[in-house]
């Protein structure tokens, strides 16, 4: 019974969060990643509609058919199963993470100044243009908050890698996630941006 009244009030929430969302902003934009990301959250609204009237309402379903239950227990078996598998390294990757999250916070009270400084590097090399406006602040904030969480995922590859019985090359993948992670990001958020040079 408490696993009925929980899913259902999770599926009301998700829909009233939803409602929100969609009143706050237009299904349709001229950009076409918001356009995307509205039609997705709105395939995903009706499906779960789909499910409280179909599970709670004509009681037609099981509760296991619906999609919050799905996506609920599958996220716990991959929990489970990502738990088994850092056990052996697991000291490592907890430090790693609670020094991200920490770098994470510290670039949340300083307003995204890390952010700007990588978002910098490529500008002051005239590789593209500076992203100016009501953007720039929320990017170089974004920025600060994702960045450090190279350093767990750098903790994985270094794992992965040892498993496999590539040792030597464990130490410069993790040094290679976080270089290229930067990269990466940084890339990704100037492309997003349209700020690059031709």
């Amino acid at each position: 019974m408490t696993k009925f009244i929980l899913l259902l009030c999770s599926n009301i929430f998700i829909i009233f969060c939803l409602l929100l969302f969609f009143i706050d902003n237009k299904l349709f934009t001229k950009e076409p990643f918001p356009i995307v990301r509205n039609l997705l959250l709105l395939i995903m609204a009706l499906w779960i509609s789909y499910n409280l009237i179909t599970i709670y309402i004509l009681k037609k379903e099981k509760q296991e058919n619906g999609l919050v239950y799905q996506v609920a227990s599958k996220t716990k078996k991959l929990s489970l199963a990502f738990h088994s598998y850092i056990q052996p390294f697991q000291k490592e990757f907890i430090t790693w993470l609670l020094i991200a999250t920490g770098l994470a916070f510290i670039g949340m009270i300083l307003v995204g100044i890390p952010g700007y400084l990588w978002l910098a590097i490529p500008v002051k090399l005239g590789i593209v243009s500076e992203i100016k406006g009501d953007s720039a602040w929320p990017t170089a904030l974004f920025i600060s908050m994702v960045w450090p969480f190279l350093f767990p995922i750098g903790v994985l590859v270094k794992y992965h890698l040892i498993k496999m019985g590539y040792s030597n090359y464990a130490f410069p993948s993790f040094i290679g996630v976080l270089v290229g992670g930067i990269i990466a990001l940084i890339t990704v958020t100037y492309l997003l941006a349209g700020k690059t040079k031709t």
